[in-house]
């Protein structure tokens, strides 16, 4: 699926609320979303009814090593705060009727736990340093299906967006540089699409590389 030869359809994908509309229409039926926190994108992907939806993230059984680098990170997504995000996404899994899996784990190893080829539909939130996107990436796109997509969150470096709080400053959020090089490293350039929009609450833009 050329991006180019389907801008009727990438037409409508304004920002990140608008995947849905996409995933309904490719009939992507296994997604997953990297970095779930409180859970708003997942549930989000869930208005789809996937065949499988799977949310990733520390949570707090290992925030303490995963923020070690982002001290100012731990201020805002603190153990308690984590704790309670993990329990309300796995009490919410539970009463869907469709399957929803929740691995507490880092992105990279919980990316093993899949076969290559495995999934329509990745969405990418969490560690927003040049070397964890790119590990990201590297990790996730495997797992993606030949014509499925691989997406996500935040697509710019610190200094471009001034929403953006000083914990994102002082810890370096450098998405964009890390998903324009993956991009040129696998020659995605027409297969490469960003939001022509923010979202909502000053959200940032998403990205999405057609596979």
């Amino acid at each position: 699926m050329k991006i180019e030869n389907n801008k009727n359809v990438f037409s409508k994908i304004k920002k990140r609320e608008d995947f849905p509309i996409l995933i309904k229409q490719m009939g992507y039926k296994k997604l997953c979303e990297v970095g779930v926190n409180a859970g708003y994108f997942l549930a989000h992907l869930a208005t789809t009814i996937p065949e499988h939806l799977v949310g990733v993230d520390v949570w707090d059984k290992y925030d303490i090593e995963a923020y070690e680098q982002f001290p100012s990170y731990y201020h805002i997504y603190n153990h308690e705060n984590n704790k309670k995000s993990r329990e309300a996404i796995q009490s919410w899994a539970s009463k869907i009727n469709f399957n929803v899996e929740i691995v507490v784990d880092f992105s990279v190893r919980a990316a093993k736990q899949f076969k290559d080829g495995y999934f329509d539909f990745v969405y990418i939130d969490a560690d927003h340093s040049y070397d964890g996107v790119t590990a990201d990436l590297e990790a996730w796109y495997p797992k993606v299906r030949k014509g499925g997509m691989l997406a996500g969150h935040d697509y710019l470096n610190f200094d471009e967006n001034s929403l953006l709080v000083i914990s994102d400053r002082e810890n370096n959020c450098n998405t964009k540089d890390a998903i324009d090089h993956f991009v040129k490293k696998y020659s995605k350039q027409d297969d490469f699409y960003v939001t022509g929009e923010a979202g909502i609450a000053g959200d940032t833009k998403s990205f999405l590389i057609v596979k």
